[in-house]
């Protein structure tokens, strides 16, 4: 889906969407702004995800629909504090964080509950005053993903954006579990593209480059980068010979045949969860956390994958679901 489309596709959804079509005969007895991550569309990832999600509920429950796409934090910060400033006497508001980059500044703002008025922030730990939180865990999904990688090959790296995000460990953890598993000797290590928080995500050029080093001495790079790893996943479609990768948020297998699997984040059926939550007045304050087990969060396995691996899955899904609930025990 090319960038025009959804641009096409942002200006019809600002204006709003009615159960039965994209016009401006709304139902305005709830009104629904999502404020999108400065990192942008068109990759098939987690924005696109989240643009899809929001756009099926739309369409299925007939709210007033407002999105936002900044091109920086506080541009997008000051968004939410226009909405703040909305009366809700007469309407229903939910204000929707779709991203981790707003946590520190939702965190020190000091905001409250206003009646009629709800707020949302995806994926982070953290519990918010006043605000619903949830985040995905990956701990699961990377064991799973670890396990497959290390019947593969002896050696795997993860590329990291940066080293400042907090869920970057339960990633490690769980892949490096899931690796040694098989077989303790395996080495296994990490890199970043980026220093700070929110770096390394739009860095496809560099991690392509990067890609060159990664895989004179590992055959297997997981990219956790965000748009980045389209670097790598196109040094493996030019260089496909004895290296191999992975996808996350999205099912990426169309970009590589050597992408062997995907740890899927199916945001789109979360944001439908909250979203109809919200309207039936069940939302509450506070933080969710949805594992492997709730299928929210799964690996989909590459067809040109599938038997190479059929055997050696069998009843990993469970043992998958059992480490993680001992890792989160743990933690």
């Amino acid at each position: 889906m090319n960038k025009f489309f959804y641009c096409l596709l942002l200006i019809i959804l600002c204006i709003g969407c009615d159960k039965n079509t994209d016009t401006e005969n709304l139902c305005v007895s709830a009104e629904v702004e999502i404020l999108f991550s400065t990192r942008g569309f068109g990759d098939n990832s987690y924005n696109d995800i989240i643009l899809y999600g929001i756009q099926k509920s739309c369409k299925e429950h007939g709210f007033k629909l407002l999105m936002h796409r900044p091109n920086n934090i506080e541009e997008g910060w000051k968004s939410f504090e226009e909405w703040r400033q909305k009366e809700s006497s007469d309407i229903k508001r939910l204000f929707i964080f779709a991203s981790s980059e707003y946590v520190m500044k939702l965190s020190e703002s000091g905001v409250t509950h206003q009646d009629n008025k709800d707020i949302l922030i995806f994926e982070t730990s953290d519990e918010i005053p006043a605000t619903a939180s949830f985040n995905l865990e990956t701990y699961g999904a990377s064991y799973y993903l670890g396990q497959m990688v290390g019947a593969l090959v002896e050696s795997a790296v993860i590329l990291y954006a940066n080293n400042k995000e907090p869920l970057n460990s339960n990633y490690y953890d769980g892949f490096s579990d899931g690796f040694h598993d098989v077989n303790s000797g395996h080495i296994l290590d990490a890199f970043c593209l980026g220093e700070e928080i929110n770096e390394g995500y739009d860095m496809a050029d560099s991690a392509y480059k990067f890609s060159y080093f990664l895989y004179e001495t590992y055959p297997f790079v997981f990219p956790i980068a965000g748009g980045s790893n389209n670097g790598v996943f196109r040094y493996t479609r030019e260089y496909p010979r004895g290296n191999f990768t992975a996808g996350i948020d999205g099912d990426m297998s169309a970009y590589s045949t050597q992408i062997i699997a995907s740890i899927v984040k199916r945001m789109d059926l979360v944001i439908e969860k909250y979203v109809s939550d919200w309207l039936a007045g069940k939302i509450s304050i506070g933080h969710t956390t949805f594992g492997f087990d709730s299928g929210f969060i799964t690996v989909k396995v590459s067809e040109n994958y599938v038997d190479y691996y059929k055997e050696f899955l069998v009843g990993l899904d469970k043992k998958a679901i059992e480490k993680e609930r001992n890792y989160v025990e743990l933690d």
